[in-house]
């Protein structure tokens, strides 16, 4: 709604009109000096600004009490009104007083006879006060019989008054502003419908400096709203949550009712209030600007969204009615999505006026507006305020109610905050030495609306990290350099204006920069080097890691260390550290023997000590109480956390009970499984889509979890944690099962790229790195948890053998000097003595021995000898053993001597042959163990020579060849060679370089770029495929690198594609598709008109046509549609510019609309609808019915009164021709007379009839003989029949009730009265003789219209006959469904029906957004597909002829054009292919997906068949 309003404000122009009230002293009220005056005016004349009149004066605000009921506030020098309060509030420091003002003689509300004002308003919305006290001043508004009065603050006390001048100017499509981050909002609780609405007023910097006091004007605006929804009957609550300046400086004020500069005024308002808007939980946002005009962000919403709900204003009623759009309400042309929820436009009887929502432009007289939202169960001065299920802005807005409510959740001011915060590492990443990472706590909630106190600290990890911004919501850690791997641990501590507390703790591992030198003789990790072989080993760190499987995507060159257990599969296994001589595997199996060996021992201080040092023997740790932590969902500022479930301990659910121990126990460990820290054995187990998980035994086989960054957006937009496992790592998309709340349990859905899903994001997931808990089994896990986190009692432990570690060489030759070290043993046993050493050895060797140390020389053998040596250790409490075997062997005449041979490069997927050769200087006989690379394929055996083919790699990769190589003395020679995998690179990269968009008609041309690095000869074979509607030429050879190409005249703008295949003699490559955009020819506009008669009767024939300008000759189609339920197109012709059209069902004098809509094939259109045909009854059908009331006898100079009680069957409006006779007086073309008798003096006989037509052109003539008398015979006065008429509805469903009464009278009235009611089927039920009853309609299966009849006779038998046609609806309701194909290439067309809808008399309406045409209201329409590929949606509502709806929708798939040759579309490495069995082509061969992938080359990523590989191979292609 946009209005012009002047109102004097600081010496300018501003925005503010104000719900304004009026008073004046009428009888009844208190005498006048009883009542205090508000203002007193200054005796001078008043002022002139701006061309309206002001008066000056002073206030007195202390005046605005409870306590005062009547006030007097004159608003010039000759108009002083007196208002009497209504209520008093309370708010922002401010006085709030309302009132009624006591109306003028002439603002006196003014009831015809007749009219019931029991429903009427509790105060006249057209006489009203708001007046707002703030510091020491009034601001007000006072509305007198509809004129509105403004009060503003001046300065020293002093106060203006003016009268506003309202010229309204029609409301221009609202448009949508806000951008949608989330879907339809939901009401959150089943008592969100009496949680109140908050509205939030803030004004701009430009309205600040124009006003004296901007917050006084806000709460006055919104008092305005309040009290008016409440007069009007709306049942919501709504609160004031403040009124605010915002730093907005305004590009624009006088808008003039330009909707793009309301537009520019308004887009800024929802930017720069959000953060304030979700701290105070303001559902409503409304902004005050020094403009004109009004404009909400949406209008018309089919769901609201709290990203929609603001608002610009300039007034107390713009901002009644800004709101009231905001809340669901319309004009009085809305109505979506509730037909009812349309403003009023009263136009029965004059004075017109229109409810607050309505424009209603064009009455004459002019429409005056009245304060109130449109309810036609109430009335305005006895008229109803709407009509049911039409207008009713006051059922609009209570039935959005809760979903406007649901935005937010309600202020618990004495509610604990809630802190959730985590370590934000972009969405994979984690940090390194010296790198820095955002701690993010903006997902901590305040149930109040203060502002929340943040705080992180530093609570684990040295040296310490700097923190940045530590009291804001998003701080920055800054890492130092760090030489190993250290965890970090920080600690959010909120805290409200309560002084209730929160805290969380978030945790992230940082890893040292340098990768470490190579050991174990395995090579050091590099950075630039792709891993695409499974098996590989790198060392990273001083640790040793082995590929599990190869990453993809932006993740190829992450370290080890990071990507180590992270995500499903693993890409690294950690396999031991590069001094440590166990593996990892090795140091779990001796915990896991300990665990055996004390499942069952009593938990002691003696058992707990042999536990720990185990842990530290094996260089392993178990995670801290403190590295614990919640699950936490941040969502609509729940309390609930993950808890077990009380009644099944294996289901997760999720409840309020954050403080209970299963609450605060969870932990994330290195290899993703997720444990419950109360019982560290269970780990949180995905049991498919849309299912509940559940606590499950760890074990290798555990579902991994991995923490990712996502958005979580109920009523603010944050960041925060999810926890998914099945994680597909990509550059792009994350998807797999996420957790979720799935009934009430913890489960888990799946997130496909064609399926999104509302998933659990938490405030923080604790993750720890014990190796322990990573790698152990369940029943390891179990004891040690128990152990580690009991309180132990006094006691000792059942002593372990001492751990007996053996150091020294396996083989040695005759006469070398040997030693074994035994100095690594140990003993985990709690007050162990120190270690005492007993070595065993054959007598034949001479060993020395000394504590852990034996020594000996190898003795001579003339053939490998082994020799063992046992060593008992002895810690005082229980001895353990180990062995150690030595083999000695001959050193013979010589030793093994040769070279391993092959190429040191080799091509992917070739094949080469590699020989051992080796010479023995003994000629002894030679055996062969081959150790092949990772990836390599082949036959290898006892043999010199082998044959093997190189894997598919995704870029050079060096791998070794090993080969042992061993006497029959016993010597071995150890050979290997470091084998370069080279990829196949004969043609690199390659793109097409050229325009990608040109004009109609333009010359280009589009050459090639490729990597040739053998230089080889190449060719090139182009292949163009033509836009649609036109086709490129080709001028000159097609099989250069540079192609020349000249697009079509195309009158839309359309894509064509090229690609082209290069081949160098030894393989090709094929260049994928490449868009070239052509423009639209660019046309000028359509210019016509639409010629149809304006009135025709059921079964005229009639053709209306269209008169286009068409100077550029286009080839134009033209496409009828009209009012099925009203028309019958018998002929149409799209080439024709006319058609044959037939009358089928009366309008009822209403126009209807004939349409045509002409295209030029271009794309565009335009659409002519006017004038509008009326269509009328068939002449001498449905004739009007009813007969002539009044006496049949007068007295000379009597007045006497006649009435013509006629209705017509179908609802046609009549029209009245009297003829009189002698008698005086008329009232033309009224059904009811009053005439006066002539003077005669004899009597005399006169006709008195009435030719009643209606717009059909149908009539009736009805004639009665009435007696003149002459004056000196007076006769007795002849009895005068009742009056009044039928109340009903005008329609009933069929099986449902129906109420009939009337309100008749007798003449004059009081006599007593009887009824005769007559009906028929299918109206049921039975006639009484009383003013109402209750009918019961029978079914139908048609629209049946029903004569319904009374005769109401008084005790005179004077009678006065009524009628009245109800119309009875079958009760089946319309349904919609759409018949036609899912799927449609681009620009095609696509045929769809309605025919398959049920409904009677059904009219159609599609929508269509983004194709050709995007409406119609044909049965069966066909429409063009859009040039664009991707997903679309098409909707049908279909509407009978009762005016009930139903609607379908169908998504159709829009494709991409077929490509030439046999081969699919080109495979693209960038591009995610989510629908499995789609098609591409690599290399020659075409394939199809098997599951999602992305950058995964075909050729190397394949199967026949299943999907154990994203891609299955197809048959050979030509491209």
């Amino acid at each position: 709604m946009r209005s012009v309003k002047n109102a004097f404000i600081r010496g300018r122009s501003c925005l503010v009109l104000l719900a304004c009230l009026s008073a004046l002293g009428l009888p009844g009220t208190p005498k006048a000096d009883d009542v205090p005056s508000l203002i007193t005016l200054d005796a001078s004349t008043a002022k002139t600004r701006d061309g309206r009149p002001v008066s000056e004066g002073r206030d007195n605000a202390k005046l605005l009490l409870d306590s005062q009921t009547w006030l007097d506030i004159p608003l010039d020098r000759s108009l002083t009104v007196r208002v009497k309060k209504l209520r008093v509030s309370q708010q922002s420091g401010a006085t709030v007083w309302v009132g009624e003002v006591q109306p003028s003689a002439a603002g006196r509300r003014t009831v015809g006879p007749g009219r019931d004002l029991s429903h009427d308003f509790a105060a006249d919305p057209k006489n009203l006060a708001i007046l707002v006290a703030h510091d020491e001043h009034v601001t007000g508004s006072v509305i007198v019989d509809g004129d509105s009065y403004e009060i503003l603050p001046l300065k020293n006390g002093r106060v203006a008054v003016s009268r506003e001048q309202d010229i309204e100017i029609p409301d221009a499509p609202l448009l949508d502003t806000g951008k949608a981050r989330e879907g339809p909002a939901i009401a959150r609780s089943a008592d969100a419908a009496q949680q109140p609405i908050r509205v939030l007023t803030v004004y701009s910097n430009d309205a600040r400096d124009g006003l004296a006091d901007p917050v006084a004007q806000g709460i006055k605006h919104f008092e305005y709203f309040k009290t008016v929804a409440q007069l009007s009957g709306v049942t919501g609550v709504f609160e004031n949550a403040g009124v605010v300046n915002i730093d907005y400086n305004q590009p624009s004020k006088q808008c003039q009712a330009d909707l793009t500069c309301m537009n520019r005024l308004l887009a800024p308002v929802a930017q720069l209030s959000s953060d304030l808007r979700v701290r105070l939980k303001a559902q409503v946002v409304i902004a005050m600007l020094d403009t004109d005009g009004g404009l909400a962000s949406i209008a018309g919403p089919t769901s609201l969204n709290r990203s929609h709900a603001y608002a610009a204003m300039h007034n107390s009623m713009t901002y009644a009615h800004e709101v009231g759009h905001l809340l669901g309400a319309h004009h009085e042309d809305g109505g979506t999505p509730f037909p009812y929820s349309n403003g009023y436009c009263q136009r029965t009887v004059q004075p017109y006026w229109h409810t607050l929502m309505g424009y209603c432009g064009g009455a004459s007289p002019a429409s005056v507006r009245i304060g109130a939202y449109s309810n036609p169960r109430l009335t305005y001065q006895g008229l109803p305020m709407g009509v049911e299920g039409v207008n009713d802005n006051v059922r609009a807005i209570n039935d959005w109610h809760p979903i406007v409510a649901g935005f937010f959740p309600p202020p618990d001011p004495a509610g604990a905050p809630i802190a959730s915060g985590f370590v934000e590492l972009g969405q994979k990443d984690l940090p390194f030495s010296g790198e820095r990472a955002n701690l993010n706590g903006a997902a901590s909630r305040n149930p109040g609306v203060d502002a929340l106190q943040m705080e992180w600290s530093q609570v684990e990890g040295a040296p310490a990290a700097m923190i940045d911004n530590s009291q804001a919501a998003i701080a920055v850690a800054h890492f130092p350099e760090v030489q190993v791997p250290t965890d970090y641990r920080f600690r959010l501590t909120v805290r409200n204006a309560t002084g209730a507390v929160d805290s969380t703790d978030a945790s992230v591992r940082v890893y040292p920069r340098s990768q470490g030198v190579a050991c174990g003789n395995v090579a050091a990790w590099n950075a630039d080097q792709v891993y695409s072989v499974p098996g590989q080993q790198v060392s990273y760190q001083g640790d040793v890691y082995r590929q599990v499987a190869p990453a993809a995507g932006s993740i190829v060159r992450r370290a080890p260390s990071v990507w180590n257990g992270l995500v499903a599969p693993m890409n690294w296994r950690l396999v031991k550290a590069c001094d440590e001589p166990k593996t990892l595997q090795q140091r779990v199996a001796a915990v896991d023997t300990w665990a055996r060996a004390n499942r069952s021992t009593p938990v002691t201080v003696g058992l707990q000590q042999q536990l720990a040092n185990l842990l530290r023997q094996q260089q392993l740790t178990w995670p801290s109480p403190s590295a614990q932590g919640r699950l936490r969902p941040i969502e609509f500022e729940s309390k609930r956390c993950v808890i077990k479930d009380p009644a099944n301990p294996t289901r997760l659910v999720l409840r309020e009970a954050c403080n209970e121990p299963a609450a605060a126990r969870w932990l994330l460990d290195g290899s993703g499984r997720l444990h419950a820290m109360d019982t560290p054995d269970l780990c949180v187990r995905n049991n498919g889509d849309n299912q509940a998980v559940t606590l499950q035994p760890c074990s290798d086989s555990s579902t991994p979890w991995i923490r990712v960054k996502e958005a979580a957006a109920d009523y603010q937009a944050v960041w925060g944690q999810a926890l998914v496992s099945d994680f597909s790592v990509n550059p792009s998309v994350d998807y797999g099962g996420f957790l979720t709340d799935v009934g009430g349990n913890l489960g888990t859905r799946i997130k496909t790229p064609t399926q999104s899903v509302t998933y659990s994001k938490f405030g923080n997931i604790p993750q720890d790195a014990s190796l322990l808990l990573a790698h152990a089994g369940a029943d390891t896990l179990k004891v040690v948890g128990q152990v580690m986190d009991s309180a132990g009692v006094p006691g000792t432990a059942p002593p372990m053998p001492p751990m007996v570690v053996i150091s020294g060489p396996s083989e040695v030759n005759s006469g070398d000097s040997v030693q074994l070290d035994a100095s690594a043993s140990s003993s985990i046993n709690p007050g162990a003595d120190p270690l005492a050493f007993t070595w065993e050895a054959p007598v034949e060797l001479g060993a020395q021995t000394s504590g852990a140390l034996l020594r000996f020389n190898a003795p001579a053998v003339t053939t490998p000898t082994p020799y063992t040596l046992r060593l008992r250790v002895d810690d005082g409490q229980i001895q353990g053993q180990e062995q150690h075997l030595v083999v000695v062997r001959s050193p013979g005449n010589g030793g093994l001597e040769g070279d391993l041979n092959g190429p040191v490069e080799i091509l992917e997927k070739t094949a080469a042959v590699f020989t051992a050769a080796v010479r023995s200087p003994d000629n002894l006989p030679l055996k062969y163990a081959w150790v092949i690379p990772p990836g390599f394929t082949g036959q290898v055996g006892d043999a010199a020579s082998v044959t093997l083919t190189a894997p598919a790699v995704d870029a050079d990769t060096s791998l070794p060849l090993r080969v042992n190589v061993r006497d029959s003395n016993g010597t071995v020679l150890n050979l290997e060679k470091n084998l370069s995998v080279k990829k196949d690179t004969q043609l690199k990269g390659g793109t097409i370089v050229g325009a990608t968009e040109v004009e109609s008609e333009q010359t280009f041309t589009q050459h090639v770029e490729i990597g040739n690095p053998h230089h080889r000869d190449l060719t090139y074979d182009w292949v163009v495929t033509s836009p649609p509607g036109g086709a490129f030429t080709v001028i000159g050879a097609s099989n250069q690198r540079e192609l020349t190409l000249k697009a079509p005249r195309l009158l839309t703008r359309k894509d064509g594609y090229i690609r082209v295949v290069v081949r160098d003699g030894v393989g090709l490559a094929s260049i994928p598709n490449k868009t070239i955009t052509v423009k639209a020819f660019e046309l000028p506009p359509m210019i016509g008109r639409l010629v149809v008669p304006n009135h025709v009767n059921v079964g005229d024939v009639f053709e209306p046509h269209v008169i286009i300008d068409n100077p550029e000759g286009r080839e134009l189609s033209y496409r009828w549609t009209v009012n099925t339920a009203n028309f019958e197109v018998l002929d149409s012709d799209p080439k024709r510019p006319s058609a044959r059209v037939k009358a089928t069902k009366s309008s009822n004098n209403a126009g209807l609309v004939v349409q045509v809509t002409v295209s030029d094939g271009s794309g565009r259109s335009v659409t002519y609808n006017t004038p509008r045909v009326v269509v009328g009854e068939p002449s001498g059908a449905n004739a009007p019915q009813g007969e002539v009331n009044g006496p049949l006898q007068v007295v000379s100079g009597q007045s006497v009164r006649y009435q013509a009680a006629f209705t017509s069957p179908v609802g046609n409006p009549l029209s009245y021709a009297w003829v009189k006779g002698v008698l005086i007086g008329a009232t033309p073309n009224s059904p009811d007379q009053t005439w006066t008798a002539p003077s005669v003096t004899t009597d005399q006989v006169v006709t008195v009839a009435v030719t009643v037509s209606d717009s059909a052109r149908n009539s009736v003539k009805k004639a009665i003989a009435v007696l003149v008398k002459a004056s000196g015979d007076v006769p007795e006065p002849e009895p005068q029949p009742p009056v009044g008429k039928i109340v009903s509805a005008d329609t009933v469903e069929a099986g449902s009730s129906l109420l009939v009464s009337t309100d008749a009278t007798s003449t004059p009235p009081g006599d007593k009265l009887n009824y005769a009611w007559t009906f028929s089927p299918p109206l049921e039920g039975s006639a009484v003789n009383g003013p109402s009853m209750t009918l019961r309609a029978a079914q139908v299966s048609e629209i049946t219209p029903v004569a319904l009849q009374l005769v109401v006779t008084d005790s005179k038998n004077a009678s006065l006959t009524l009628r009245k046609s109800i119309s009875v609806l079958p009760s089946a309701r319309p349904v919609a469904q759409i018949n036609g194909p899912a799927m449609v290439e681009t620009g095609k067309p696509l045929a769809l029906s309605a025919v398959s809808s049920s409904g009677i008399a059904l009219r159609y309406a599609w929508q269509a957004d983004g194709f050709n045409p995007p409406a119609s209201v044909l049965v069966s329409p066909t429409f063009t597909a859009p040039a664009a590929a991707g997903a679309r949606t098409i909707r049908l509502t279909v509407t009978d002829a009762a005016n009930r709806t139903a609607s379908a929708s169908q998504a159709i798939t829009i494709t991409a054009p077929a490509q030439s040759g046999d081969c699919a579309e080109p495979w693209v490495a960038s591009k995610a292919y989510s629908v499995n069995n789609v098609k591409v082509s690599y290399d020659g061969y075409n394939y199809e997906v098997a599951h999602w992938t992305q950058n995964q080359r075909p050729d190397l990523n394949w199967v026949i068949s299943g999907s154990a590989k994203p891609w299955r191979r197809l048959a050979p292609c030509t491209p």
